[in-house]
């Protein structure tokens, strides 16, 4: 999972699987039902596999609070 320094709104995290694909998962909308994401790459293909998303949306979901501070700290600074 990274942040990229000059990224966009919505507060997002990117998430790789080298060689497989990459995500932005959105901080505000997952759960730890559900995974919101867009593919970045590739645009379009299977994406992550089940137990990914699950990993996904737990860590997402669990961690919430530190990964929105973690945004504001590196990606939106005030």
């Amino acid at each position: 999972m990274v942040f990229h320094s000059s990224d966009h709104l919505p507060p997002h995290v990117h998430v790789r699987k080298p060689g497989h694909w990459e995500i932005r998962a959105d901080l505000m909308q997952t759960t730890g039902d559900r995974l919101v994401y867009r593919a970045v790459w590739p645009k379009q293909g299977p994406g992550p596999l089940a137990r990914d998303q699950r990993r996904i949306r737990k860590v997402v979901a669990e961690n919430r609070g530190e990964l929105l501070e973690e945004w504001d700290r590196k990606v939106c600074p005030r």
